[in-house]
């Protein structure tokens, strides 16, 4: 179970997608964006706090991605065995926010972007 503390979308080019995605962008199917949402996550082996990043083929109601391509990343953020009080939350939702072009900017440098040199730059986030 998911509770998005950020779910946000910024158009991308569509030759930055996926190939699998990339035509059917082309094609006026959905538009290219690049997703980036944080959420408390309960139901995993380690409960707390993602970053999760994609390039999305989307429309207003829904978003494909490929689950399986490199420019996607998965970080945990902070380890939380229960789900952030709002005051938490509000703190972790504007250390994110204040660096929201730093990680659009990382997340669209490369095919394959190194998630984890994103982790380290976002580790002052648990402070």
């Amino acid at each position: 179970m998911a509770d998005y503390m950020i779910k946000t979308r910024r158009e991308i080019a569509a030759d930055r997608l996926s190939d699998m995605h990339a035509a059917d962008a082309a094609a006026g199917k959905g538009r290219a964006v690049l997703e980036v949402k944080v959420y408390y996550y309960k139901d995993a082996r380690i409960r707390g706090v993602y970053l999760s990043v994609s390039r999305c083929l989307a429309d207003e109601g829904w978003a494909s991605y490929d689950l399986m391509n490199k420019h996607n990343g998965l970080i945990l953020i902070e380890r939380m065995d229960r789900k952030p009080s709002v005051k938490a939350a509000a703190k972790i939702i504007a250390r994110i926010e204040s660096r929201m072009d730093e990680i659009a900017a990382f997340a669209m440098s490369s095919d394959a972007p190194a998630w984890g040199e994103l982790r380290a730059a976002l580790e002052h986030v648990n402070a």
